[in-house]
């Protein structure tokens, strides 16, 4: 089965310093769909790797470690100018300001000191901004809390941005009954869907595998279509499946 990468949005800051995320069962590259196995050895030429230690060497390998990795994603991720950049990549790399003025075009050593302290200002604005998400996220009520999905989710952008009372009226409006069993049916919006499919992956035990013909005995009380349900859980990660499809389990377990 193919895997798309974490996405970013997920990581906390731990994860991005690393650069993978890791589950229960799995250690996974956050700047490409390498995943490693826990639990086994993973074989890199003469190397004989754990997961830990193979997903450290994917990165440095692969990516040239973390900060390049990080540096490699460019302004929309993470915001820097060319020159911020640059100033950055020669102090990782441990160069003095005076060869980071020369990386920079024989700039001024009073510029190179303006730049980190201007990098230094926004690195503290940055924590003053997350203590202040964490605060009023504290003390939101909680009907206005935005719905949570698993971190192997393969979008993460306005169609995952959904409320608790937003989220309860949609499967209100696609499910028949009161206790949301019966879908009325699967629906279109990607948005909507995600919703229906949280919802039909809590009748799987996190931590348990699953035959076909079990997730189909699980899902078809919810609707005939089986087939269509069980491969849109895959697809959008909530479920994974050996690739001959002899196992089924929750991705978040």
């Amino acid at each position: 089965m193919s895997h798309s990468p974490p996405p970013l949005g997920a990581a906390t800051l731990d994860d991005l310093v690393r650069g993978y995320v890791s589950t229960a069962d799995h250690h996974a590259c956050l700047h490409c769909a390498t995943r490693f196995a826990r639990g086994q050895v993973h074989p890199d030429g003469a190397l004989l790797l754990t997961a830990r230690g193979a997903i450290r060497h994917h990165l440095a390998q692969a990516h040239g470690g973390p900060f390049a990795a990080l540096i490699a994603r460019g302004k929309a991720a993470h915001g820097l100018s060319d020159v911020q950049v640059t100033l950055l990549s020669q102090a990782g790399a441990g160069a003095s300001d005076a060869e980071i003025a020369t990386a920079l075009g024989g700039r001024a050593l009073s510029t190179v000191r303006n730049h980190r302290h201007q990098l230094k200002q926004r690195a503290q604005e940055a924590r003053i901004l997350l203590a202040l998400l964490t605060l009023m996220e504290s003390q939101m009520s909680p009907d206005s809390e935005l719905l949570t999905f698993h971190p192997a989710l393969p979008v993460d952008d306005d169609r995952t941005r959904i409320h608790k009372d937003e989220a309860r009226a949609l499967l209100d409006h696609y499910f028949e009954d009161a206790h949301h069993t019966v879908l009325r049916r699967i629906p279109k919006k990607e948005k909507h869907k995600l919703v229906v499919l949280r919802q039909l992956v809590e009748r799987f035990q996190p931590g348990q595998h699953y035959t076909e013909r079990q997730v189909n005995a699980l899902l078809e009380p919810a609707h005939e279509d089986v087939a269509a349900l069980r491969r849109y859980l895959v697809d959008y990660r909530f479920m994974a499946r050996e690739k001959d499809g002899t196992a089924y389990w929750r991705t978040d377990g």
